[in-house]
Formats: C-alpha cells, structure tokens, sequence
C-alpha cells in the first residue's frame, strides 16, 4: 500500500487519487495527447496532399462533351416524343420522325444516328410545314 503525500492516509497501488482526500497520487501519470495530436496533423496533411493531387489531376484531363444533334437537342427540350420513328423497326434509317400528338408536330430529320439535321416540322395532319409562329404557339420548347 501506498501512502498520500498530502493526507498521510494509505491507498491501494495503481489508484489514481487519494480516496481520503482526492489529491493526484504518485501513481498517476498525466495523460499525454502528443501521439494522438501527431496522428491528426498526419491525417489532416494526407487528405489535403489528395486534395491538391485530386484537383491538379481533373483540371489537366479534358474530357470532350458530346455535341447534341438536333433531334436530341429537341428531345431534351420538349421532353420524350409520343412517335420517334428511329425507335420502330422498318422506318427508313435516314430519316428521322419525331411527333408530339398533342401539339399536333412533326419534326423529320436526316441524318445518321451520331448527326441528325432538321430538315422541317410540319403539322402532323396536314404535313404542312409550320410558320415559326404557329410552332412558337404550339410547341414553345422547340426554338431552333
């Protein structure tokens, strides 16, 4: 047994406080954080040394964006047609044919399935083509 240096009481070895009077005993070291502080900061530089490496890296890699054809271009727009002729077996791989049946349009491409190119939009009863207006009116979303 062990014995206080304040009280003069004896405690039990390996405790850390005097149980008569609570002062710190011999025994107990003060707990040291240096390791734990030593980790972080390695931690903390790591992540920042990926960061940078991260960053550096994307910045000198260019990545080439698809251009939109025009039929896309159309599609993302207005939003998925009622009719695309490209996705019916037996239509003409030239041409393309995308018809939004509420807003009575016919949009007809030519092309290929990489470049489609506008060729005209017309109604899609009459098959006449539409003033810039009128497809204004009727499908506001197609501005070319």
């Amino acid at each position: 047994m062990a014995q206080c240096t304040e009280c003069h009481s004896s405690y039990s070895e390996g405790a850390l406080f005097c149980s008569n009077c609570g002062a710190l005993t011999k025994a107990s070291n003060p707990i040291s954080y240096s390791s734990s502080v030593l980790l972080a900061v390695a931690l903390l530089g790591l992540i920042l040394f990926w960061k940078a490496a991260s960053v550096t890296s994307s910045s000198s890699t260019t990545v080439a964006t698809p251009v939109m054809d025009e039929a896309a271009l159309l599609i993302a727009k207005c939003g998925k047609p009622d009719i695309d002729s490209a996705a019916k077996p037996g239509f003409d791989p030239a041409r393309r044919m995308l018809i939004y049946r509420r807003e009575k349009v016919k949009a007809v491409f030519s092309g290929s399935d990489q470049k489609w190119h506008r060729e005209d939009i017309v109604d899609a009863k009459t098959q006449k083509s539409l003033a810039p207006e009128v497809l204004r009116r009727r499908l506001p979303c197609a501005e070319f």
